[in-house]
C-alpha cells in the first residue's frame, strides 16, 4: 500500500512540476513579449540587444551581478541610452515632416487637386447641392483618415456610424476644408501637419508628430446651418 501511495505521490509531484514549469514558461514568454513591445514602442529595438536584456533578466533572477555595474554606472548607461533614443526619434520625426513636404509639392500638380492659401490641398470626388457650412456649423460626416503609408488610423465607415461635430471643434484643416463642401459632396483632403496635429498628436492614435494626414470626407448633412 505504501508503495502505491509513494508511486501516486511521485506522479502528483511530476504533475506539479510540469504545471510549475508551464507557469514559469508562460511568465517568461509574457515578460519577453512585454519587454519587446516596450522597446518597439520606444523605437529602441535597433539600439538594444535583446540577448543582453535576456542575460540581465537571468542575472536578476539568480541574484547575481554578472556585469558588476554599480548604481551610478547604470544611471549613466540609461542616460546614454535615452540620448541615443531621443536622437533617433528626432531623426524619424524630421523624416515624417520631410516626406509630407515632398508629397505636397508633387501632389499639387496632380490633375484635379487644388490648393488653398493656407496650404490645404483637396480633390473633389463628388459634388453636392445646397449651401456650404460655416465655421460655426455643426455637421454630420462619414470619413476615413490615412497616413502617407496608406495605413488607416480612423474611419467612421469602419465603425458603421457617421460622426457629428462642430467645425470649431476639429483640426484647422477640417474647419477650412469642410466649408468648401456642400451636402452630398465627397472630397479628399491632404492636410499638412500645420493644419493637423503638428508636434502633439494623441499618442493612442498612431499618428506621428508632424505627419501629413489624408482624409476622405463625405458631408452628409449640415445640422445647424
Amino acid at each position: 500500500m505504501m508503495i502505491v501511495q509513494s508511486y501516486m505521490s511521485s506522479i502528483e509531484l511530476r504533475r506539479d512540476e510540469s504545471f510549475a514549469n508551464q507557469c514559469a514558461q508562460s511568465v517568461g514568454r509574457l515578460n519577453r513579449s512585454e519587454i519587446q513591445k516596450t522597446f518597439t514602442d520606444l523605437e529602441a529595438t535597433e539600439i538594444i540587444d535583446m540577448s543582453t536584456v535576456q542575460l540581465g533578466f537571468q542575472d536578476g533572477l539568480s541574484l547575481k551581478n554578472v556585469f558588476k555595474n554599480d548604481t551610478n554606472s547604470v544611471k549613466i548607461l540609461f542616460a546614454s541610452l535615452k540620448t541615443k533614443m531621443d536622437e533617433k526619434y528626432k531623426i524619424s520625426i524630421q523624416e515624417f515632416e520631410r516626406e509630407g513636404i515632398e508629397f505636397l509639392k508633387k501632389n499639387k500638380n496632380k490633375k484635379g487637386v487644388k490648393q488653398t492659401f493656407s496650404g490645404l490641398q483637396y480633390e473633389v470626388l463628388k459634388k453636392g447641392k445646397g449651401k456650404n457650412p460655416t465655421a460655426a456649423s455643426r455637421v454630420k460626416v462619414h470619413y476615413k483618415g490615412t497616413l502617407l503609408s496608406g495605413e488607416t488610423f480612423d474611419s467612421s465607415y469602419d465603425r458603421g456610424t457617421p460622426s457629428e461635430f462642430g467645425l470649431n471643434q476639429v483640426i484647422p484643416g477640417w474647419t477650412e476644408g469642410i466649408q468648401l463642401m456642400k451636402p452630398g459632396s465627397k472630397f479628399i483632403f491632404y492636410i499638412p501637419h500645420e493644419l493637423a496635429y503638428g508636434p502633439n498628436p494623441d499618442p493612442r492614435s498612431g499618428i506621428k508628430p508632424y505627419s501629413l494626414l489624408i482624409f476622405e470626407v463625405e458631408l452628409l448633412e449640415i445640422l445647424n446651418p
